[in-house]
């Protein structure tokens, strides 16, 4: 690729070599080519899946009471290109069987509009009171916290995490 009037433009040998009859292109995914362009496959795994960047919430314990603080770090991870971060979401689901998991709480929102460079690492701390009220009384139930990274054009990458609730 190479960069002409500011916009990145491809280029490849399309020459046919005998031996092995297709076109040869320099695609290498997930990576910078050696003129310092980005490939195709890099550019299109940043807006999709793969190259998005990570999200992942970090707890200081899995077990609590109603009651309890709730410690941890949202650690984040670039991915193979710049992104625009505009929010971090958290939230307490309940996921009882044969049913979709439900919010109980949004736990957090944290407001951002920071550029996340690629490969970048970086932590928040979390915190949160679990309420009192939690009701506790359906013993198949499972609680998590649903972590949505939300990104430039409300594309989102998420994480969950279980916990383990107990009655005191």
């Amino acid at each position: 690729m190479k960069k002409i009037d500011g916009q990145l433009t491809l280029e490849y040998d399309t020459t046919i070599n005998s031996i092995e009859k297709i076109p040869k292109a320099s695609f290498r995914m997930f990576k910078r080519n050696n003129k310092g362009g980005v490939t195709v496959l890099a550019k299109l795994f940043s807006w999709f899946g793969p190259g998005l960047p990570k999200v992942d919430l970090v707890l200081s314990k899995t077990t609590y009471t109603p009651g309890d603080q709730v410690t941890g770090a949202f650690h984040l991870k670039g991915g193979v290109s710049q992104q625009t971060i505009q929010r971090l979401e958290c939230d307490l689901m309940k996921k009882t069987p044969g049913a979709k998991p439900h919010l109980i709480l949004p736990v957090t929102t944290v407001l951002m509009n920071r550029e996340l460079e690629p490969k970048e690492e970086s932590k928040y701390p979390f915190h949160f009171v679990l309420p009192k009220s939690i009701d506790l009384k359906d013993s198949q139930a499972t609680y998590h916290l649903h972590t949505k990274l939300v990104l430039k054009n409300d594309v989102k990458t998420s994480d969950i995490d279980e916990i383990n609730i107990q009655v005191c």
